[in-house]
């Protein structure tokens, strides 16, 4: 499961989505994007279209071409304008 949320987002707020986060069973990433809110997909086009792609490719096609948006300390994911909501990559 892929989870984004938006430092101004106050339809899906962060600290809803980490709770959300923090019940899934599964495989999850979960991402805070600085400066969005609820609508950044719609009126940007979404800076989260390429993470979301790439989760797709990874875990539908096994392209891990992917992983570099969400393995390791210097993932796509984990520097700015986002910040990764979790002290690990994998849940």
């Amino acid at each position: 499961m892929l989870l984004f949320s938006g430092t101004n987002d106050t339809v899906c707020a962060p600290e809803l989505v980490q709770s959300a986060y923090s019940s899934v069973k599964t495989p999850a990433f979960y991402a805070l994007l600085e400066g969005a809110d609820h609508l950044e997909p719609v009126l940007t086009g979404g800076r989260e279209l390429g993470a979301s792609i790439a989760w797709l490719r990874l875990w539908v096609y096994n392209d891990q071409g992917g992983k570099k948006y969400f393995y390791g300390d210097t993932c796509d994911l984990c520097k700015a304008p986002w910040s990764k909501m979790t002290n690990a990559a994998w849940k």
